[in-house]
């Protein structure tokens, strides 16, 4: 007899792994940036495709897990941000941007693990 509850679910659908990014995500930029974040209904993208002009790139492997968190920026959202954490303006992606945008990652992963 087969039990509901031992069917194998996608485990990124978790609600509490997902909730820990968002608040990753809210917490971070909240503290680093004094940036209040708005966030949308969270998806799983199984093929990639960029939907900003800059994203952050974590590669996750945690069994049972295994996957890619991008975080996505416009332009003018990660000037925005760059602007409120570093009090310096950005017009063009640049490596200071890429650098910065790697960092947001990290901290946003680390904070999310912390949750």
């Amino acid at each position: 007899m087969a039990n509901e509850t031992s069917k194998q679910s996608n485990p990124l659908l978790d609600k509490a792994l997902v909730n820990a990014f968002i608040n990753g995500v809210e917490k971070t930029l909240s503290k680093m940036a004094s940036t209040e974040v708005v966030c949308e209904k969270p998806f799983i993208q199984n093929d990639f495709q960029m939907t900003g002009n800059i994203a952050g790139i974590i590669g996750m492997v945690a069994s049972p897990l295994s996957g890619t968190l991008v975080l996505s920026f416009t332009k003018e959202s990660i000037f925005l941000i760059l602007k409120n954490m570093l009090n310096e303006d950005f017009t063009e992606i640049n490596e200071a941007v890429s650098d910065a945008v790697g960092e947001l990652a990290n901290m946003i992963y680390g904070s999310a693990n912390h949750t």
